[in-house]
């Protein structure tokens, strides 16, 4: 049970491991969460996700298909939930400092983004409750995080 929050941010990931990892964390683990959150009216899920495009310019192992694959399934499952959800898919993680700076939108080029930057459209995303029921990928870029975020708000 969730109680004593207003949104939950799923960012827990298998990052491509055994196969049996990755659908415990990517897809049950998830599912049980939404599960929850559907249980509580008005609450929110962000799940944070993976940009389809990301390693694709490399041969991958059976292990990293098979997380693409359940990744999408699990995307799939999310949005036909009764629930408020946001998925936010980013290009592939660095460990370089945050611009502050991304392009954000419903599709983007696969490049690289800042985990810093990823944590900042989180938050933002965290504390705009009418931004529900949208796919939302993210790469680096020139617009403030705000404004990104901001142009995705209902009342935008």
């Amino acid at each position: 049970m969730i109680t004593n929050c207003d949104v939950v941010v799923y960012a827990a990931g298998s990052n491509a491991g055994p196969q049996g990892v990755t659908d415990d964390i990517d897809l049950v683990a998830l599912g049980r969460v939404a599960e929850a959150v559907e249980r509580v009216r008005g609450m929110r899920l962000i799940l944070l996700s993976v940009l389809p495009e990301a390693w694709r310019e490399r041969s991958l192992s059976d292990d990293e298909e098979h997380y693409f694959a359940v990744k999408k399934r699990a995307e799939v499952r999310l949005t036909r939930r009764d629930i408020n959800w946001v998925i936010l898919r980013p290009s592939l993680l660095t460990d370089d400092s945050g611009t502050g700076k991304v392009s954000l939108g419903p599709a983007e080029e696969h490049g690289e983004i800042p985990r810093d930057d990823v944590a900042a459209v989180l938050e933002e995303l965290v504390f705009d409750s009418t931004i529900d029921r949208q796919i939302l990928e993210l790469n680096e870029g020139q617009v403030p995080i705000v404004e990104a975020v901001r142009a995705y708000a209902s009342d935008a």
